[in-house]
């Protein structure tokens, strides 16, 4: 069976949505009023937090208090472990091998089904997804198979294949694991933009911290400049 391509992917966020009442809080809504940085950030860390968390979370009036609340509630923790070459794919919502547990959640959000099998002497974890696609041709995975959104449109199931605390596998339900995905080969994570972005993004942080070093030198100097004066100096 050929892989069928996620067009766009409302990863977390969307299964987050579909896990609260929606009378409680118009999460859509909600999501739209954020800046693009917080956006990024809640639509990951949702799918671990409680719904009253979240319902307190909207309810602050900028970033800084949004992000001093998800670091006093130890979810931040989560978004900074993060690995550079990770993070474009779980903003986008692609979940590419080598991901952790909490990556793919992160991307993608829970599986609706767990199952464990062997390989060549190996366990492996197969995390099972439901989606189905929407109106616009956008790709939503769900933790509810009978959601009443997903009637009368396409379905399939896509199911990530977890050893050793990575991906190694993302299939179509129906297409064949080929066991020699176990092994342990180099894994192509960045494109070309991303792997420049993330090389610009480093540049800049070491120059700001160069920068920053050298402003506290120099005050530092400068407090030595004019200070005590010499002895005898206000004798005429």
């Amino acid at each position: 069976m050929a892989r069928r391509t996620l067009l766009t992917v409302l990863v977390a966020a969307v299964a987050a949505m579909l896990a609260f009442p929606a009378a409680a809080l118009n999460l859509t809504k909600e999501m739209k009023k954020l800046p693009e940085e917080d956006r990024q950030v809640i639509k990951a860390l949702m799918i671990f937090m409680a719904e009253d968390e979240i319902e307190a979370y909207f309810e602050l009036e900028d970033s800084a208090a949004r992000t001093e609340f998800l670091k006093e509630t130890g979810y931040y923790r989560k978004w900074e472990k993060i690995r550079d070459e990770m993070r474009p794919h779980v903003i986008r919502g692609d979940v590419v091998k080598g991901m952790n547990k909490d990556e793919l959640w992160m991307t993608w959000g829970k599986p609706i089904q767990v199952r464990q099998t062997f390989y060549k002497k190996n366990y492996v974890d197969i995390y099972n997804y439901f989606f189905y696609e929407d109106r616009k041709g956008n790709a939503i995975p769900t933790s509810d198979p009978d959601d009443p959104k997903s009637y009368n449109r396409p379905q399939w199931n896509m199911n990530v294949y977890f050893h050793n605390d990575r991906v190694v596998s993302i299939l179509e339900e129906g297409e064949l694991f080929n066991p020699s995905d176990l092994e342990d080969k180099p894994v192509q994570l960045l494109d070309a933009d991303d792997q420049k972005a993330l090389e610009e993004k480093k540049k800049a942080e070491e120059e700001a911290a160069k920068a920053a070093a050298e402003g506290e030198e120099g005050e530092g100097e400068g407090e030595g400049e004019g200070g005590e004066e010499e002895p005898g100096s206000d004798i005429p």
